[in-house]
C-alpha cells in the first residue's frame, strides 16, 4: 500500500485540476450569457449568425470538457500504480482504492509494498518515489 502523503498529494492535484477547470467554466459562462443577451437584444438577427454563435459555444465548451478529461488523465497516470501481475495501470476512478487497499482493479491481486512502483515520469512526485534495494 502507498503512504498517505502519495494519497493526499494524489488528491489535492485532482482538486486543484477541478478547481482550475471550474475557473475556466465560469469565465466563459461569464463571456458568453451576457454576450449571448446583447445579441438576443440587438437587430442583428441572422440564421447563418445564430447558428454560427452556437457552433461556437457548443465547441468551446466541449473543449472545456476534453481538456478536463486529458488533464484529470494526466494526474491518473502520474499517480497511478503499475501492476506487477498484468503490467497495466488501475482505472482512472479506481487508482485511490488500488493505492489504499493495495489491490489491483483489473487482475484483482494483491501487490505488496514493493511490488508496488509508480509509473516513471519526470513529473512523479518525490514523496510517490519508493526506494529500489540493490540484489
Amino acid at each position: 500500500m502507498t503512504d498517505d502523503t502519495t494519497i493526499g498529494a494524489f488528491e489535492a492535484e485532482l482538486r486543484s485540476v477541478d478547481r482550475r477547470f471550474n475557473t475556466m467554466l465560469f469565465v466563459f459562462l461569464g463571456i458568453a450569457v451576457p454576450l449571448s443577451l446583447l445579441y438576443e437584444r440587438s437587430s442583428l438577427k441572422a440564421g447563418i449568425l445564430d447558428l454560427f454563435l452556437i457552433v461556437l459555444f457548443g465547441s468551446v465548451l466541449f473543449g472545456l470538457v476534453i481538456a478536463l478529461a486529458k488533464a484529470k488523465a494526466r494526474t491518473y497516470r502520474k499517480y497511478s500504480l503499475l501492476c506487477p501481475h498484468c503490467g497495466k495501470t488501475p482505472y482512472a476512478l479506481l487508482a485511490v482504492t488500488a493505492m489504499r487497499t493495495g489491490i489491483c482493479p483489473r487482475c484483482k491481486k494483491e501487490m505488496s509494498a514493493q511490488q508496488m512502483q509508480p509509473e516513471a515520469t519526470s513529473e512523479t512526485a518525490p514523496s510517490a518515489v519508493s526506494e529500489t534495494s540493490d540484489v
